[in-house]
């Protein structure tokens, strides 16, 4: 079984590389690969490595075929397969010499990059930046500012909660803020002498600028939160006033529907009771028609 499949698949391959070869010769004699414009130098090395494909996959295939100690069974009568693959194979070699020095010749060129350095431009130097050192006077009069605009800002956020009975810090708690020295909290222990460097000295404005950001930036955060919870605060309360509404007017509804089910409850025990003696007394009426029917019945018979 093996051996028969192996014999199909070298036929198979006997008879796909005479079309190949065919068709290989039949592409390389079509094509004008002497005349070499720009415009088809890059469409002829584009063909020449698909003719160059061709040959490689054509040299397998005769490989596959030549290595099997059984003929094809491909050739026609009269002639040797030794023969034919030989002459195979010199077609082979010949178009892949010629194939190979087309490719050699059409094939593209690399184009040279332009340099990048000279594009680039020229880095320019910076004048170093002279500080200006602040005076005493000034520093204290930004502390003094400072703390003015932070008082103002805690103040303004105080207004806007809702009441003043809310977990909110009492006065006790900014007492050692506002008797304390302001200076002293936004300030070194120590203001530098002349003697210092320039670096240090203009460090001060820079903190000062800081803090002075920071506080504003926390005041305003501060300010719209307590719109959104006075908001927030307003929205809930109004939606918890309609739902007590809904609830008020519910509970009516259960109530007044519980008094029915029980005025109901107590008719339908009326009226069973009722139909049940009703019920006893047709059956015992239509017992004693009966009995009475069958005895007067026998009464008659007997006499």
């Amino acid at each position: 079984m093996t051996m028969t499949r192996t014999q199909d698949q070298v036929r198979h391959d006997a008879i796909n590389l005479t079309k190949i070869v065919k068709r290989l010769e039949t592409s390389v004699d079509e094509e004008d690969w002497n005349t070499r414009t720009p415009g088809s130098r890059q469409k002829q090395w584009l063909k020449a490595q698909n003719v160059l494909y061709g040959i490689q996959y054509s040299r397998s295939l005769l490989q596959n075929v030549t290595a099997h100690d059984g003929g094809s069974g491909v050739l026609q009568e009269g002639s040797s397969e030794t023969i034919f693959w030989a002459t195979l194979c010199e077609k082979l070699d010949r178009m892949d010499k010629f194939i190979s020095k087309v490719n050699e010749e059409s094939k593209p060129q690399p184009r040279p990059l332009k340099p990048i350095l000279s594009t680039l431009p020229l880095p320019q130097s910076r004048k170093p930046e002279v500080t200006s050192i602040p005076s005493d006077h000034g520093i204290n009069d930004a502390a003094k500012n400072a703390v003015e605009e932070s008082r103002s800002n805690r103040s303004r956020s105080q207004d806007l909660l809702l009441d003043s009975s809310d977990t909110i810090l009492s006065e006790e708690a900014y007492r050692p803020m506002a008797s304390s020295n302001p200076s002293a909290t936004l300030l070194p222990p120590s203001i530098p002498s002349t003697s210092e460097t320039p670096s240090k000295v203009s460090a001060q404005p820079a903190f000062l600028d800081a803090s002075h950001a920071l506080q504003t930036g926390l005041s305003d955060q501060l300010l719209l939160m307590a719109q959104q919870l006075k908001r927030n605060a307003q929205h809930f309360s109004g939606s918890l006033a309609k739902d007590q509404g809904v609830l008020q007017e519910t509970g009516e509804k259960i109530e007044e529907n519980f008094g029915t089910m029980q005025k109901e409850r107590v008719r339908l025990r009326d009226h069973s009771g009722k139909s049940r003696g009703t019920t006893w007394l047709v059956m015992l009426s239509i017992v004693v028609v009966f009995a009475s029917f069958f005895l007067m019945f026998f009464v008659i018979r007997l006499t």
